[in-house]
């Protein structure tokens, strides 16, 4: 027994010191977490504003629900928080991963930095080797800054990237059924992560690998029916992976098309922040985050732009850090590039200039290309997130340099290779003395595109000379690292040095390298006497405290209905069990209490509420209240117009009026906010909230209404009104307005409310238009009256609205979401029988021919 444990660890030890390393260093970059500490993530608090009101529906109502009222008026929950399946094999296997760690975070760089050993073993290199790149992959500030911003659906998605890679490359070159399994495995998990423009980023990769790995084994090995077999079974390994979340994906698509980054619907009314001419997101909304020229030469110098200082003088809006991949490793595969040998340089070198170009905001005629006639390119903003296929291609590249080198050293490398692979270095090393010595020759150290605020501060003269120095220090930093790699591969390569040993002194190198830039921008640094990167737990479950005027809606409106003190003590109760392991104070326990009393006034009377400073962009009254701000990258394109034609117009209306002292004449501008049930006004520095006069109600009987032609003549007659209890109406339902006419009365009361569903008590005098303030949304919403199904309409332009009958009525709105569990568990049996058939069967035939 001992002999075949010995034998074992000789041959899989160095997988298990892989996994051993990437655990604890998981683990360390994370250890506040042992002490009771969260990483303080600003989109994860945003996160939990925008899902707030789901996460509560959940506990009262026991269910899942897929549509929330809590921001912009209202809209489905597929990218807040999606249902998933009951039988969800995916979803399965990270939570059980996430249980091997104290923090689930930890897992994200363990698995990060797995993929990337993985992939480098795919590609034949040695455990050494792989592990350097395993370091390079999970490490990078790309994954570091991502993290710590709260991007957690971009993070984990990149972590699997490699792992879909690693099974392709396992395909083509080693066992094609190990492989397809492996690409099936990493598909599903790189799928579920929920971020499709990392997904759409790594086809181009995918797409440049097949194409030269089909050349090589079908036009040069002239083997054309394995390389047919290979990529049919790769094709079904993919869609195998798409399977688990294909449902979603089926959502997500259909859900894009009323989205801001579907089809423009207005095409006189000027509207272009963030919609496009006719498709997608427009030019300057996808590049506000994109980067300054030269930039991207912070892979190898952090603060080639400054990184995250005061200073900084790229381009982006502004800079949480710098995405830096090692200098070692990028110089590495910059050498594999010139000197080596392997055909996948081509494509890493395409999708490394392409991604490079596209990065830019000055992206010249490549981006012009891209805008005008590359499929879904417009779909997705902040084009610098095309890097992760340098970083990517860095992990393969650095990979495949080094094994080439040993290979050729340990055969009797020619001095001219030896020099051809050192002389690549060389030039690498170079070009960055020039950057040192004339730095004004190479980059700009001004902002042009946006507001240089150290210029404005300091003046030219004193900004420059403090850049200058930033910059050189960070070159110098460079230049030291990459006089470190070229002296351990010049022993290495005059068989000085042991291969496996330089490997391993350029793994410690490397991660000292990493680990300190990560230092510059995620750390346990203190401000003021609190922690930037870290907070309480109960401060990051429960992230925002309300205002005074918030505080004084809460006492108004809590006592009005004995039901809310029943629902606050079930919200209270379940948080409390959800910091159970946290230590909570008193004041947590006070302030928990008070959250759940804001959560039960939510569901009793949805009205809504508009917080003034910056309401399209700030998550916090969504936390407390339903709002008509709020913050979301895909805000329905109706709701976006809206916003834009009525509501910020409107908005300015009102504060002129205000300025001018014409309270009267201020509040009647804001009929937009009346249609939409807006009770009150959170003003800055105004500790008391603004009650909204005339808001129209949850639903009314419209005084009339008129017929719009099209969609610029639906919203142009909606910004006109000035009643918001008149109505127009699309053409496209004049039909369903006919044998009724303007006049009729009665009442309308909100009788039950979910997110997800509504009833109403509707008693008219005679038919009529019934509007309601709720979002129209073309699918998934059902009315009835009286338990019998009726046409909805859409009225100015966002509303619902229903022809109702004389008399009195219950009339329902229910959100259906036509999932079939049966069609997922089938979906999850046959992913699982693919992924453990073609594994078991590939690791029985030693060819792996399919």
């Amino acid at each position: 027994m001992m002999e075949k444990i010995k034998e074992h660890l000789s041959r899989q030890g160095w997988h298990y010191a892989a996994a051993v390393l990437f655990y604890v260093l998981a683990s360390l970059l994370l250890s506040k977490s042992f002490d009771g500490y969260v990483v303080r993530q600003g989109d994860i608090q945003n996160y939990l504003g925008m899902s707030k009101e789901v996460t509560d529906a959940r506990v009262l109502f026991d269910g899942s629900t897929a549509w929330t009222n809590s921001m912009f008026g209202g809209m489905p929950t597929t990218h807040i928080s999606a249902e998933k399946p009951d039988f969800d094999v995916v979803t399965s296997i990270k939570k059980g991963v996430n249980s091997l760690f104290h923090y689930k975070g930890m897992a994200i760089f363990f698995l990060a930095m797995l993929g990337g050993y993985l992939l480098a073993i795919s590609l034949g290199a040695q455990p050494w080797i792989a592990m350097l790149c395993g370091i390079g992959m999970g490490l990078s500030t790309f994954e570091v800054l991502y993290f710590s911003a709260g991007h957690s659906t971009k993070v984990q998605a990149v972590a699997f990237m490699p792992f879909v890679l690693a099974g392709v490359i396992w395909a083509y070159r080693k066992n094609v059924l190990i492989g397809a399994s492996l690409a099936a495995f990493g598909t599903a998990l790189h799928v579920s992560s929920g971020h499709p423009q990392m997904t759409y980023y790594l086809l181009f990769l995918l797409v440049g690998i097949g194409v030269v790995e089909t050349w090589r084994i079908g036009w040069v090995e002239k083997k054309w029916k394995r390389a047919f077999r290979t990529n049919a079974l790769l094709i079904v390994a993919g869609f195998i992976g798409l399977a688990p979340r294909i449902s979603h994906l089926m959502e997500t698509n259909e859900n894009a098309q009323h989205t801001i980054r579907g089809n423009q619907l207005l095409t006189k009314t000027g509207v272009a922040t963030a919609s496009g001419d006719d498709e997608g997101l427009s030019r300057e909304y996808i590049l506000e985050y994109s980067m300054a020229d030269g930039e991207w030469w912070s892979i190898m110098c952090p603060d080639i732009k400054g990184g995250n200082s005061p200073l900084y003088w790229g381009e982006q809006t502004f800079s949480g850090g710098a995405f830096y991949f090692g200098a070692i490793l990028v110089a590495l595969f910059f050498m594999f590039l010139v000197a080596g040998r392997d055909r996948l340089r081509w494509p890493l070198l395409i999708v490394t200039v392409l991604a490079v170009m596209l990065s830019r905001r000055s992206g010249g005629w490549l981006m012009d290309f891209f805008f005008e006639y590359v499929p879904a390119f417009t779909k997705f903003r902040d084009t610098k997130m095309m890097l992760i296929l340098v970083l990517l291609a860095v992990c393969i590249g650095a990979g495949l340099a080094l094994k080439e080198m040993i290979t050729e050293a340990e055969s009797g490398m020619s001095q001219k290779r030896r020099w051809w692979w050192l002389g690549s270095f060389g030039g690498l090393f170079l070009l960055f003395l020039g950057f040192f010595v004339a730095p004004q020759l190479f980059f700009d150290f001004t902002s042009e595109i946006r507001q240089d605020g150290a210029v404005m501060q300091l003046g030219a003269a004193e900004s420059l000379s403090q850049r200058l120095a930033i910059f050189r220090a960070d070159v110098a930093r460079t230049l030291l690292l990459l006089v470190l790699l070229g002296s351990i591969l010049g022993v290495m390569l005059w068989r000085k040095l042991n291969p496996k040993w330089a490997v391993l002194i350029l793994l410690g190198i490397t991660t000292i390298d990493l680990w300190n830039v990560n230092l510059r921008y995620f750390n346990a640094e203190k401000s003021n006497g609190v922690m930037r990167n870290w907070v309480k737990a109960v401060d990051y479950s429960f992230p925002y405290g309300p205002s005074q005027a918030m505080y004084q809606v809460l006492q108004s409106e809590f006592p009005k209905n004995p039901e809310n003190e029943k629902q606050a003590k079930q919200l209270y109760a379940h948080y409390l069990d959800r910091l159970s392991d946290a230590k909570l104070t008193r004041n947590d326990k006070q302030r928990l209490e008070m959250i759940s009393q804001f959560g039960a006034v939510r569901f009793q009377s949805p009205f809504r509420v508009m917080n003034w400073g910056n309401p399209f962009a700030d998550a916090s009254a969504s936390y407390f209240f339903q709002s008509v701000g709020g913050y979301h990258g895909a805000k329905l394109r109706r709701y976006q117009d809206f916003i834009e034609v009525i509501l910020t117009p409107q908005n300015e209306k009102f504060a002129a009026a205000m300025q001018s002292g014409s309270q009267s004449a201020a509040f009647d501008a804001l009929v937009g906010l009346q249609m939409l049930n807006t009770r009150y006004l959170f003003l800055p520095q105004v500790e008391v909230p603004i009650p909204l006069p005339n808001t129209a109600g949850f639903g009314w009987v419209a005084k009339t209404w008129t017929i719009a032609e099209d969609h610029d003549d639906e919203i142009g007659q909606t910004a006109q009104l000035m009643d918001a209890k008149e109505a127009v109406i699309h053409s496209e339902f004049s039909e369903v307005l006919e044998n009724i006419n303007p006049g009729a009365k009665g009442e309308v009361t909100l009788v039950t409310y979910r997110p997800d569903f509504l009833s109403y008590r509707v008693n008219l005098d005679e038919a009529g238009l019934v509007v309601f303030s709720e979002i129209w949304y073309p699918h998934g919403w059902k009315a009835e009256v009286d338990g019998q199904e009726v046409e909805p309409l859409r009225a100015n332009y966002i509303l619902r609205a229903l022809k109702i009958p004389a008399g009195d009525h219950e009339v329902t709105w229910t959100y259906v979401n036509d999932k079939s569990q049966w069609l997922d568990l089938g979906i999850n049996l046959l992913f699982v029988g693919f992924v453990l058939g073609t594994g078991i069967l590939g690791f029985k035939r030693k060819d792996g021919e399919a």
